[in-house]
């Protein structure tokens, strides 16, 4: 996704990732592929790089590798937040504090009961009552993306885990608002809605597809739009970023901030990354937010994953709407992304089902030529 927003605004980056997608390698001035985005795994690809290169550009990966952040820091000068914002967004005891702090409402959430106030008790609490019928939590983890990891499990009597934290679990819908701050203000480009996957008893709500289409009242897109301000002016926000939340019984409920570049961006204007680049040099006046195709106006998202075990032929021909490609004979386990795939159209209905019936395609095809 990054690779393709470099060359659409005519840079032609060097590209470092873990899976050395076929497609990104062709956008790519050069590529490394690597193990992890551990320190252990890029410091020596960094090295050689950082004599010729100034800027660095990063992308999902890095929560579990935050000190990756601050050693690419010392190379390079990141064109997104800081390390310092970065760490602090995903440090969830006061990420939810400061929500609490800045009258921003969120789901109940608990930590481990050594730490908190009051055992076997909520440490901060929004406006939704514990009355209201919701019973089952959300366990996830301290440093993850994309929905990974997360377990919908009963009320927790006794928390004693360090590594996640327990989120009321609350069944509306599932949103996101992408924008673009200025360390001072931000704007919101435009409201999305989500959808995932459950890929096994311990991954239920992986991040599957989105569509920059979500039906929201005015009333709930000012009460957003002054979140992501109060947001921007507390963290100090720069660039592209996304805010996730949950529409319940009429009412908004922050989840977390995607301090970088989100998936979300491929769904809107192709010029987005020059805007990102301008907002973290310059002030947000006087720049100008893209509009959306008037003839297409929807896009939508989605990321396949195997069904079953299966190995990338030589005769695979990929479709002009897939992207993120595997290389021919890499073999995809099951639960595994294979590709991405991208739709457009006038309705968002019909949308998803093009999506659907774009995959069943895809993994017919795939079983096929697998068998």
């Amino acid at each position: 996704m990054l690779a393709q927003a470099a060359c659409d605004i005519n840079l032609k980056p060097v590209v470092i990732d873990c899976f050395a997608d076929s497609d990104t390698q062709t956008l790519a001035r050069d590529f490394y592929q690597v193990e992890s985005l551990a320190i252990k795994d890029i410091q020596a690809i960094i090295e050689s790089l950082k004599g010729e290169f100034k800027y660095c550009l990063y992308g999902s990966g890095f929560e579990a590798h935050q000190d990756s952040l601050y050693f690419l820091a010392e190379h390079f000068r990141l064109l997104g937040n800081t390390p310092e914002v970065f760490a602090a967004l995903h440090d969830k005891r006061d990420f939810f504090l400061r929500l609490q702090q800045l009258n921003i409402s969120f789901p109940a959430v608990y930590f481990n009961t050594k730490t908190s106030n009051r055992s076997h008790a909520p440490v901060w609490e929004c406006s939704l009552s514990r009355s209201s019928g919701e019973s089952k939590y959300l366990k996830k983890p301290f440093n993850s993306q994309g929905g990974l990891n997360i377990q919908l499990i009963e009320e927790p009597d006794n928390i004693k885990d360090d590594n996640h934290y327990y989120q009321q679990y609350i069944d509306g819908q599932a949103l996101s608002a992408l924008f673009i701050a200025n360390n001072k203000q931000a704007e919101i480009i435009g409201f999305n809605q989500q959808w995932t996957i459950a890929l096994s008893s311990q991954q239920q709500f992986v991040f599957s597809g989105i569509i920059n289409h979500a039906e929201l009242s005015v009333h709930h897109q000012q009460t957003l739009q002054r979140w992501v301000n109060k947001l921007t002016q507390s963290y100090g926000l720069r660039g592209l970023g996304s805010l996730d939340f949950i529409l319940y019984r009429n009412e908004c409920y922050v989840l977390e901030i995607n301090p970088r570049p989100p998936a979300s961006m491929q769904l809107y204007h192709s010029d987005l990354l020059k805007l990102h680049l301008q907002a973290i040099n310059q002030n947000l006046r006087g720049l100008k937010l893209p509009e959306q195709s008037k003839s297409k106006p929807y896009t939508a998202y989605q990321i396949i994953y195997a069904e079953t075990a299966v190995k990338i032929p030589k005769t695979m021909k990929w479709q002009n709407y897939c992207c993120d490609l595997p290389q021919e004979n890499t073999i995809i386990n099951k639960g595994q992304p294979i590709c991405s795939i991208i739709a457009h159209g006038t309705n968002p209905q019909h949308l998803r089902e093009d999506l659907h019936t774009k995959q069943h395609n895809l993994l017919q095809q795939l079983t096929k030529q697998h068998d």
